[in-house]
């Protein structure tokens, strides 16, 4: 059952449009995540999501309101929680058991 989730997640990850538009960000299957590479992502993907909540906020003729602070703080904690907790140590548990299955050190 957790060997399923972990490849579940492992092919999600893996796939360009999740990691939009911060691709380059997304290490191979071989590398482990760091914790300098969750707080990048981190403050990346909530920038990105501040920026769409800016944009619908202004498509739908609205100006940007006054919550956007709480909104991004909110966007940073949630995304800092999945990477931390959820993305990292399943991509690290996957990268772990490619340097073993090769025989080197991962990282």
């Amino acid at each position: 059952m957790i060997k399923s989730l972990i490849n579940f997640h492992n092919r999600l990850s893996d796939k360009d449009f999740i990691w939009f538009p911060f691709t380059v960000l997304r290490p191979r299957p071989e590398v482990t995540i760091s914790q300098p590479r969750v707080w990048l992502m981190t403050i990346c993907f909530s920038s990105y999501g501040l920026l769409v909540l800016i944009l619908k906020s202004l498509a739908f003729g609205s100006s940007p309101y006054p919550g956007l602070g709480q909104d991004y703080f909110l966007l940073f904690i949630g995304f800092f929680l999945w990477f931390q907790f959820v993305t990292a140590p399943l991509w690290n548990q996957r990268a772990q058991t490619i340097a073993v299955r090769k025989g080197k050190p991962h990282g």
